[in-house]
């Protein structure tokens, strides 16, 4: 018995040592699992938003942050500045983080904002948090009064309110101009509210009261009063027809500037076309049927703006269009193969005219060659004597070389009708114009050729019909790195990489930018192959870098790079004083 019972404690006391041991390692590997966990960084984003122009807090500010690496990815909560403008903003992970501001009374802006470019937030495992000053823009706005040529208030007048904005990417498309629209109260007054601060231009289009008497007719139009057979201009801040000449208006935050204008009649003038009679009738007595153009007003950055102008008679196949105010036209014919042509009216045009009294239009079409699918939307033409100018292509998308059975012919010469949409083209007013690609990332325009126009790099002069090819490459590069002022991160630095042929519209010639984040840590992608200059200002956001003899001073000092096609550079650069 007492051996068995010796057994039996044995077994007890092994038992309870087998699972007392096996307990205490649960519970020392819980406790080792805890101090890890809080031994992980949490990562979070403080500081004080302040309002930029009196320095004052910004209370019941939301504030949000999101992955710059991944605009589709983790994106935090929003959080309220307390009374004082602080904030804390937890985030889910270390990397480059947007911080957003939104309060009421205030634009909507990211660290540091400028012209579009801002300052992400680094955060690391040895650096998880990061307390910054948040200066919060307060909205501005631009205020007036449109007359009519009797001082009384003109009703409904269309006013636009357009940035000036430089071309920044080597695509050379505009950016989107127009920054807001505004119609006119019944005692003429408008408001263009809640403008951030920059460069604007003001535009007003409106049309007198008193010319409604004139209404479509097939007789009345040589029965009508004369001197209601008027028109007001598009006119420009601070009351010139051109756009060239406009105002320029600078705002800063929260101040309000007054843009009034007074409008003066003229007199319409009208444009005499023919119709054009389909091959096909609809109608019971098997006649043509009658396909009349479209006439359309082109803003200076190629789209359509403006009231369609009124056919005032139809006789004998011609159409009388009236209500033209001197500027550019697109004149389109229906179901004809996409036909348009391009007129400009001046004031020095007559009455009445016709296509061939007016300065017309002349026809390229193009033909793209490379691997990739190219778009119309994706061509532009700008102006080189006006780069307001700007002409986008039209027509189907090309597949370059697959399929393609396009071919270098003048347009007079070519096998297929003019404005057939079977191939890419764009209507243009004789004179020079640089040509630019957009929309691939990785595609860009190497060189062009062209029969019955003259080639000159990018740039392209046409005095007729013609065809342009374009040929069409892939292999961008980037170029990232650090900078740092004297011997510490720049933080908000402007990042400049120049053109060494800056200033010949013939190559390269946009500046590409970028804003260094709060590492000093830039990223410049999609960069055309080619010879460049890099530098950096520390804080130099008020620079004039469109001006060359302004930049000379800085390429001095810049680094030189020669980026091959699809290189990846990285590059240090010591940030030079604005």
């Amino acid at each position: 018995m007492r051996l068995l019972f010796s057994t039996a404690s044995l077994l007890l006391t092994l038992t309870a040592f087998v699972f007392g041991g096996c307990w205490s390692c649960l519970a020392q590997s819980q406790d080792l699992k805890a101090i890890k966990t809080s031994k992980a960084p949490t990562f979070h984003i403080t500081g004080t938003v302040v309002n930029s122009v009196t320095q004052s807090p910004v209370p019941r500010c939301h504030m949000t942050a999101t992955l710059t690496n991944a605009p589709q990815g983790p994106t935090s909560d929003s959080f309220e500045t307390d009374e004082s403008g602080r904030f804390d903003v937890p985030v889910a992970s270390a990397g480059a983080w947007r911080l957003t501001a939104h309060a009421r009374g205030y634009i909507v802006q990211a660290l540091d904002e400028h012209e579009g470019f801002s300052s992400a937030i680094v955060l690391t495992a040895e650096n998880p948090t990061l307390d910054v000053l948040f200066p919060l823009t307060p909205n501005s706005s631009i205020f007036g009064t449109v007359l009519d040529e009797a001082n009384e208030p003109v009703r409904q007048a269309r006013v636009t309110l357009q940035s000036v904005a430089p071309r920044d990417n080597d695509n050379g498309q505009p950016t989107p101009a127009v920054r807001g629209q505004a119609l006119t109260d019944d005692r003429g007054h408008y408001e263009l509210p809640n403008l951030s601060p920059g460069d604007y231009r003001v535009e007003v289009q409106a049309n007198p009261w008193y010319a409604a008497a004139v209404q479509p007719s097939s007789n009345q139009s040589a029965s009508a009063d004369p001197s209601l057979d008027v028109i007001y201009q598009p006119t420009w801040f601070p009351g010139v027809t051109d756009s060239t000449s406009a105002a320029t208006i600078t705002m800063h935050g929260g101040e309000s500037s007054e843009a009034d204008f007074h409008l003066l009649p003229i007199p319409g003038i009208h444009l005499h076309l023919s119709t054009l009679a389909a091959a096909a009738s609809s109608s019971s007595e098997g006649q043509p049927t009658l396909r009349f153009p479209q006439i359309t007003p082109i803003t200076s950055a190629g789209g359509a703006l403006g009231s369609v102008p009124s056919t005032l008679s139809t006789a004998q196949g011609q159409v009388d269009t009236g209500g033209l105010a001197p500027g550019l036209y697109k004149v389109s014919w229906p179901d004809s193969g996409g036909h348009s042509t391009l007129i400009q009216i001046t004031a020095n045009s007559p009455r009445s005219m016709d296509l061939s009294s007016g300065s017309v239009g002349v026809h390229v079409s193009l033909k793209v060659d490379g691997t990739a699918v190219i778009g119309a939307e994706q061509i532009t033409f700008i102006d080189v004597n006006n780069p307001e100018n700007v002409f986008p292509a039209s027509g189907a998308a090309s597949p370059g070389r697959a399929g393609r059975r396009g071919n270098l012919q003048a347009r007079g010469q070519s096998s297929e009708p003019r404005g057939q949409s079977s191939e890419l083209g764009v209507d243009l007013l004789p004179g020079r114009y640089s040509v630019h690609l957009a929309g691939n990332p990785d595609t860009y325009l190497a060189s062009l050729s062209a029969m019955g126009a003259e080639v000159a790099g990018r740039t392209v002069t046409v005095h007729g019909d013609a065809s342009l090819a374009l040929h069409v490459t892939s292999g961008r590069s980037v170029v990232s790195g650090f900078a740092r002022y004297q011997g510490k991160p720049s933080v908000g630095a402007e990042v400049l990489l120049i053109p060494a042929t800056f200033g010949e519209p013939e190559s390269i010639t946009t500046v590409r930018r970028d804003q260094t984040n709060t590492d000093g840590s830039y990223q410049l992608p999609e960069i055309i192959p080619g010879q460049y200059i890099l530098i950096a200002i520390d804080h130099g956001w008020q620079v004039n870098w469109n001006d060359p003899a302004t930049l000379r001073g800085y390429l001095l000092h810049g680094v030189p790079l020669d980026l091959k096609s699809g290189a990846n550079v990285k590059q240090e650069i010591a940030a030079q004083a604005p």
